[in-house]
Parts: structure tokens; sequence; C-alpha cells
């Protein structure tokens, strides 16, 4: 299989991305090519590594997803069962219910599936890099979402925007910080990136984001860049908060959030400084 530079990649991508709906929904349709773009990436992702006998824990047992019954079933049955055994494993269960959040269970089987799954086998993405996948699913998931008349910016962070709220918070490893509005979690991860270059370690995460295919979207982010010390749920912070100790709301060292959905500003947060910060 010939390997392909990045952006050739995103180009053979936003290709099979322009297929359609894949699942009665076009919104939720967007989420469902995620996941199985992840899955696809985790399979050659492990498949290199094995190659040079290098880390394959990205999503143990990838190498034996069925790629190719995939492309033969019409029925969607391959691929429920596949994500319905991650859900089976203490190693993957937290995984595969985001990859069922993202609407992988219940896919209609009808030809765009299996051309969509075909698509992705002849594309190897084992050389892409976690922030490069990332990044292309950012600018694919505007693109969906803009053509269904919502703006992109409401379901992920610009990485500007992260980056300069990252650089506002001092944590040590042992501090928490919390996004109510996470989305795909590319704010929590800007953290996690400045912490882990400074001090090689990071504060644990956490999040909350209204949308549940939205919230999946974040957990397997969150897998692709190898973060375990994250906790995100899906659910309206407003009127059913996620993170509570007793009857009362849990408390965090720090809070950041961007909600480009409201137009409201970016914010960041720490009792300490006796004030919140908005930017």
């Amino acid at each position: 299989m010939a390997s392909d530079t990045a952006r050739e990649i995103e180009a053979r991508l936003a290709k099979l991305f322009a297929l359609g709906n894949m699942a009665g929904d076009p919104h939720r349709s967007l989420f469902s090519f995620f996941g199985l773009l992840f899955l696809k990436y985790a399979a050659d992702h492990s498949a290199a590594a094995a190659t040079v006998g290098g880390d394959q824990s990205l999503l143990p047992g990838a190498l034996s997803i069925p790629w190719v019954e995939m492309v033969h079933d019409r029925t969607g049955t391959v691929l429920a069962d596949s994500v319905r055994r991650l859900t089976y494993q203490p190693e993957t269960s937290e995984l595969g219910q985001a990859l069922a959040d993202l609407g992988l269970v219940d896919l209609p089987g009808d030809d765009r599936l299996t051309d969509l799954c075909h698509g992705l086998l002849e594309i190897n993405l084992g050389s892409l890099s976690p922030s490069l996948l990332s990044g292309l699913i950012d600018r694919l998931l505007e693109r969906g979402v803009e053509d269904q008349g919502w703006r992109g910016g409401g379901y992920y962070t610009p990485s500007v925007v992260s980056e300069l709220l990252a650089s506002l918070l001092a944590l040590t490893p042992a501090e928490t910080v919390y996004d109510p509005a996470c989305g795909t979690g590319s704010l929590l991860l800007a953290v996690h990136r400045r912490m882990s270059a400074g001090q090689g370690t990071a504060p644990h995460l956490y999040g909350q984001e209204i949308q549940r295919e939205v919230a999946g979207l974040a957990r397997v982010n969150m897998a692709l860049h190898g973060v375990g010390a994250a906790t995100l749920a899906a659910g309206d912070t407003l009127a059913a908060p996620s993170f509570v100790e007793g009857t009362a709301l849990r408390r965090f060292d720090a809070v950041c959030v961007c909600q480009a959905k409201t137009g409201s500003p970016a914010l960041v947060m720490r009792p300490s400084w006796g004030m919140m910060r908005f930017v």
C-alpha cells in the first residue's frame, strides 16, 4: 500500500467525507465518520508499530478489526459487533462506549457505509501523528457542520485560542482543570500538551459536553493522544452537572472554557486569583 503525504491523505479523506449521509441524520453521520476514521487509524498505527516492535497500545485489538469483512457487509452488523466487543473488554470499554456514542453500533447498512469502509481500507493512516489527525478531524468537522448551517467553532476551540488559554494556567500535576463546555476536547488537550512539555506530566482533565456525539469524539481524542488522566461526561452542565460532591458542585483548581456557540467570551479562572479572566 502506497504511503501518501499528510496533504494527500487529507484530500482523499475529504472526498470520502463528501459521500453523504450514512445514518439517516446528516449531523450524526459526521460523527460516525470520525469514529470509523479513528478505528482505521488505530489499526494502521498498530500495524506500523508492530513492524518495528513499537507501542501498539493506542487501541488493544485494533489489528483484529475485520475491515475486509466490513467492506462486504451491507448490514452494518460486522462493524456494530466489533465495537460492542470493545465495550466488553475492561481495557477498551470506555473507548468502545465512546465509539458507540458516535453511532457505530446502529448505522443502517447500505452502499454508502460499504463504500466508505472500502475507501478507508485503501488509505494508510499509520504515518499521521495524533496531532495531525486531530487537526484534520477539526477541519472536516468545521466543513461538515457549516454545510448544515452551524459554526464549526462551536464544537472545538481553535488552536490559537486553546494555546493562549493554556498558557494562562500555571498548574502542578496534582491539580485539576475543568472545561464545562469541552466540545471535542481541544482546549483540554492544549493544557495537557503544555503541562506535559514543561513538567513531564499533566494535571487530571475534566470536561462535560452537552451533545453525546461530541462528547464521544472528545473521549476518542483523549485516547488518540494517550491521555489517560481525563474524565469526560455527556450532558447539560447547567441543568445536570456531572461533577458533584454530595449536594454541591465539585470544585476544581482551574476552569477554562470557550463557548463559541453562544458567542460568550473565553474564560480562564483560578480561585487563587480571586477573579476571572475573560479573553
